[in-house]
C-alpha cells in the first residue's frame, strides 16, 4: 500500500469514526467474549490459561491522545499525526472502568468482571461506593473500556527521546475514545470469524487521531485502520 493509500484509508476511517454509532451489540458481545476473561465458575481451579488471559497487557510507555495529536510517554514535545505499528488482537483486552477526583488528581478504577477491582481486588461494589465518598460528583457508573498493546513499526523521534522499532506502547480508552476503536476491532473479529487471522496474527495498523469538540471542551480519541 503506498503512502497516498495509507492517507486515504486513514481518512475514510476518520471520517466514518466522526459519524458513526456504535458497533452493534452482537458483534461487540462476540468480541468480549472471546477477548476478554469471564468470571470463572466458582470452585473451579485457574488454569495457565486463565492466569495469561488475566495478566495485565505489558508496554514500555503510553501512547496517548488529545486535541493536537497523538504523544508518546506524555511527552508534548512532539504530537504525530500517525503511529505506524503492528498489533495483534490478544493484546486487546476489554475492562470495565471507573473514573473520579482524588486528592492527587484523577483516580481510575478498573475491573475485568464486574466482580473484582482489579488493583486493589476489592469487590467492583465497594470500589465504587469508595469512589462515591471521596468524589461525591462521581456518578457510581462504570463505563466499557479497551486495554492495549501494539508494537512500533517505525522509530519515531521526539525532541528528547527515541522510540526504536519494537517499542511496546500501551493505551486505555477513555470514555469518548472506546468507541472507534471496538469499530476497529470488530471488523479484525469478523476476520478472525472467517478464518483469514488469528488472535495472533500480527497485522500492520496506522494509528491515527480524530479531534474532538463539544462546546468548549476539545480533544482527541485515537483512530486504528489497517494497512493492507
Amino acid at each position: 500500500m503506498s503512502q497516498a493509500e495509507v492517507d486515504n484509508a486513514i481518512a475514510r476511517a476518520q471520517s466514518v469514526a466522526s459519524h458513526a454509532a456504535a458497533p452493534a451489540n452482537a458483534v461487540v458481545q462476540a468480541a468480549v467474549n472471546t477477548m476478554s476473561t469471564a468470571a470463572l465458575p466458582q470452585g473451579r481451579a485457574r488454569t495457565l490459561a486463565d492466569k495469561l488471559d488475566d495478566a495485565p497487557l505489558s508496554s514500555e510507555f503510553f501512547v496517548g491522545v488529545d486535541k493536537n495529536g497523538i504523544l508518546i510517554d506524555k511527552d508534548d514535545s512532539v504530537y504525530f499525526d500517525v503511529l505506524e505499528l503492528t498489533a495483534r488482537l490478544m493484546d486487546f483486552k476489554f475492562v470495565y472502568a471507573a473514573k473520579y477526583k482524588s486528592a492527587g488528581g484523577t483516580a481510575y478504577l478498573k475491573s475485568i468482571d464486574r466482580i473484582r477491582e482489579s488493583r486493589s481486588n476489592k469487590s467492583w461494589a465497594a470500589a465504587l461506593a469508595e469512589a462515591q465518598r471521596i468524589d461525591p460528583s462521581f456518578n457510581g457508573r462504570d463505563y466499557d473500556s479497551t486495554d492495549f498493546v501494539v508494537t512500533l513499526a517505525k522509530e519515531y523521534r521526539t525532541k528528547t527521546k527515541t522510540f526504536p522499532v519494537g517499542t511496546r506502547l500501551g493505551h486505555s480508552t477513555s470514555t469518548t475514545g472506546d468507541k472507534t476503536v471496538t469499530a476497529w476491532l470488530s471488523e479484525m473479529f469478523a476476520k478472525v470469524k472467517s478464518g483469514d487471522i488469528t488472535m495472533e496474527t500480527e497485522v500492520k495498523v496506522a494509528l491515527s487521531f480524530l479531534k474532538k469538540e463539544k462546546g468548549q471542551n476539545k480533544w482527541g480519541v485515537l483512530v486504528p485502520v489497517t494497512i493492507n
